[in-house]
């Protein structure tokens, strides 16, 4: 028994009165159904939807038939190669499938080697991570100056610095965290007036660097959002000749080789995608750049 006459049976024998399929056509069932019309594009020629047959079927009951195929020579080749394709694929996703999570978790990143600045510029979150590079940066005498633009407020923030002013003498986390660490009060500058992304940041950034005549920035943030925001960074002051350098926190524990076996680090990288998509369509950044 052939593979052909495996894939299409003759039928059996109809009693008389009943209408059978004409000679030289196969009936096929649950293969391409009627409702994914799309399937019929790929189909060769020869194959036939039918319009209003009344096919009589085996058990005695009439239905409307999915396909007839009036070349089976050519229906083979056909199912075959689409068979062999989809499973070339599925083998293709299993081999690979580590190889290509570390691609998407690698692009993320940019890290290009420090150099001296007018300021350092470190983006806000994750400050214990990004304070830490901040200051070796610093101490490291890449620049004299770090700046940070303030963050929108938080719920509960009014009722917090009442509670808290007194203690922290009106400074920020980020600001006490350095001063901690050695940096001078005076080596720290928080700007703006309240940021919610890193486009505000870099919109921020541009207006105190006009006013300041600063030429060049040295960014801090984590490994994750290092590509989004030296990107951002660049679109936004492209146009006033300000050199971007990025330098993501060698203490950020990102993992771009088993990233989606960390549920922090799986949704960093979901929600960065998310982000970077944004970005990109509505023109905030240029992935050409």
């Amino acid at each position: 028994m052939g593979v052909n006459s495996l894939l299409f049976p003759s039928p059996t024998p109809l009693p008389t009165g009943r209408q059978a399929l004409p000679q030289g056509e196969r009936e096929i069932i649950g293969i391409f159904p009627n409702q994914f019309p799309m399937f019929s594009r790929f189909l060769p020629k020869k194959f036939t939807p039918l319009e209003r047959p009344i096919i009589y079927s085996r058990n005695g009951g009439k239905r409307k038939p999915q396909l007839i195929i009036e070349d089976k020579g050519k229906a083979l080749p056909f199912l075959t190669g689409f068979i062999l394709l989809i499973t070339i694929f599925f083998l293709v996703i299993v081999v690979s499938h580590q190889y290509i999570l570390k691609k998407i978790g690698y692009f993320l990143i940019l890290e290009q080697n420090p150099q001296k600045a007018d300021v350092i510029v470190v983006l806000n979150g994750r400050d214990t991570e990004r304070s830490l590079a901040a200051v070796d940066l610093y101490k490291g005498g890449y620049a004299n100056l770090i700046i940070l633009a303030q963050g929108s407020k938080q719920p509960g923030c009014d009722e917090f610095w009442k509670r808290v002013s007194k203690n922290f003498n009106g400074k920020i986390f980020f600001q006490r965290a350095i001063e901690a660490m050695g940096i001078p009060e005076n080596s720290f500058k928080l700007i703006g007036d309240g940021v919610s992304s890193t486009y505000d940041e870099a919109k921020t950034t541009k207006r105190f660097m006009r006013q300041n005549g600063y030429k060049s920035v040295l960014l801090v943030t984590s490994k994750w959002h290092s590509k989004r925001a030296y990107l951002t960074f660049k679109s936004a002051l492209k146009n006033d000749g300000i050199k971007v350098t990025v330098h993501p926190s060698k203490y950020d524990t990102f993992n771009p080789d088993g990233w989606w076996k960390n549920e922090s680090d799986a949704e960093e990288v979901f929600g960065e995608y998310v982000r970077l998509t944004y970005y990109v369509v509505s023109l905030r950044i240029n992935p050409l750049d």
